[in-house]
């Protein structure tokens, strides 16, 4: 289905230290190589950019990187502050009130284009200075569901996205944003609400007009 398929990832989120399908990375890489042999489409494997970066820790990743022809990279701003608050300055409270929600996602814009920055070090690094970068998976929600008071909703949500339309437009920044997600998913609970559309199929702010 080459018309239909245009690349292939193989495991999600599978080498961070978090993932719930963890795989060692040569595992990882022996899978991928399996798949790559056998079809005509670039091959990757979507991942934390920590982890893409060579700042997680837990694993190199290098047998993996060399096996893929493509790096598709999630970054997620947003989660970044629940887990650690102090990451990047959300809050934003030297500017005036009225203006704090664009300031906070023009910081979080840059707090990405730090971490793709971090990727394309590593790979460069490594001699993959020519491998092309995918965001594979970024977003903000537009209501909270984990905690994110102040951060989640639909106006932030649609500045998230003009933001990452001007970084790719820029031509300075990843080959292609994969934007997280199209609906709702209330099944995920805490995870939810990151839908330009809600359960419904009803279009938020976003992605009207």
């Amino acid at each position: 289905y080459q018309s239909l398929v245009l690349a292939l990832s193989v495991g999600n989120e599978t080498l961070v230290a978090w993932s719930g399908q963890r795989q060692e990375a040569a595992n990882l890489a022996r899978y991928i190589k399996l798949v790559r042999d056998r079809v005509s489409q670039p091959v990757t494997t979507d991942d934390n950019w920590a982890v893409l970066a060579g700042q997680s820790g837990e694993q190199n990743v290098q047998a993996v990187l060399s096996n893929i022809d493509f790096v598709a990279m999630h970054t997620y701003p947003l989660v970044d502050t629940i887990e650690n608050p102090n990451l990047w300055n959300w809050k934003q409270e030297s500017v005036p009130a009225a203006d704090r929600a664009a300031a906070m996602m023009n910081a979080a814009i840059e707090r990405a284009k730090l971490e793709y920055s971090a990727v394309k070090s590593n790979l460069a690094s490594l001699g993959l200075q020519n491998m092309p970068i995918v965001v594979g998976e970024t977003g903000w929600k537009a209501v909270a569901s984990k905690g994110e008071t102040l951060r989640a909703h639909p106006v932030n949500q649609k500045m998230y996205w003009e933001r990452l339309k001007a970084w790719k437009a820029s031509g300075t920044g990843p080959a292609n944003i994969v934007l997280f997600a199209a609906f709702d998913e209330p099944w995920k609970q805490s995870d939810d609400k990151w839908g330009l559309f809600n359960v419904n199929r009803q279009a938020r702010c976003a992605v009207q007009g």
